[in-house]
């Protein structure tokens, strides 16, 4: 359980935009596909069923939800349209994640040359 949830901070962090919907789906389709796996399984209580699915998929939306929305929050997002947002502290941390040329997460940031 702590695994969607921490999952749901590390997206709302890491993530370049705001991210609140995917990591709830993506736990929701994981419970689903480990619970798919009951279709196979000879066992009576692993068997598929959808009020498992329901309720665990639930309960992962959620904590995913819930950890992403924290994620976000942490990080600050604030309207585009606020002056103040690349001055906050947060903001200032997201520009140097994220920068288009310069941030240490972008995928098209400068790779330092090493002298061989």
């Amino acid at each position: 359980l702590a695994a969607f949830y921490l999952g749901g901070i590390g997206v709302g962090i890491l993530s370049p935009g705001v991210r609140i919907k995917e990591p709830a789906v993506g736990a929701f389709v994981s419970v689903a596909l480990v619970l798919m796996m009951g279709l196979f399984m000879p066992l009576s209580f692993i068997r598929f069923d959808f009020t498992k699915l329901l309720l665990g998929g639930g309960i992962a939306f959620a904590l995913a939800l819930a950890g992403a929305y924290s994620g976000e929050k942490l990080m600050g997002n604030i309207d585009a349209d606020d002056e103040r947002a690349p001055e906050s502290a947060r903001g200032r941390l997201r520009s140097k994640l994220w920068d288009e040329t310069e941030g240490y997460l972008s995928p098209r940031a400068k790779v330092p040359d090493r002298e061989q």
